[in-house]
């Protein structure tokens, strides 16, 4: 993973950026994410997910205490919205990208939801 321009990149567009900078700053480079893209860590927690900036590939990265209660919070409010009894709550939420985080960060969703169980999520998901 690359951070550049205060954005963060799959290794392929990091890769590609720089390779594409190369000659302009081949004798600049000091470190710095604003002129050059920088390796950054992949185990790096953050605060929700992240995604290339680049491509949106879905960037894998952990997450802190809250940013599990994110993700939580985006699933729960997916579910809402698509409850055909609650006609007022917004539409929300990727069903995609709800079921690539429930997966990625392992979301005991019959655990963490009351009276919601995992067919919910999948119908909520199918309805997407």
């Amino acid at each position: 993973m690359y951070a550049y321009q205060a954005d963060l990149y799959c290794d392929d567009c990091g890769e590609t950026i720089r390779a594409d900078r190369a000659p302009v700053v081949a004798f600049s480079d000091r470190g710095d994410s604003d002129s050059y893209p920088q390796w950054a860590s992949d185990d790096s927690e953050s605060d929700c997910p992240q995604y290339c900036a680049g491509c949106g590939l879905f960037l894998e990265n952990p997450l802190t205490d809250a940013g599990i209660g994110y993700v939580i919070e985006a699933v729960q409010e997916f579910i809402s919205s698509r409850n055909p009894d609650n006609a007022y709550a917004a539409v929300s939420g990727d069903a995609t990208v709800i079921k690539q985080w429930v997966d990625f960060y392992d979301i005991p969703v019959e655990e963490v939801f009351d009276l919601v169980t995992l067919s919910d999520v999948v119908g909520a998901i199918a309805r997407g």
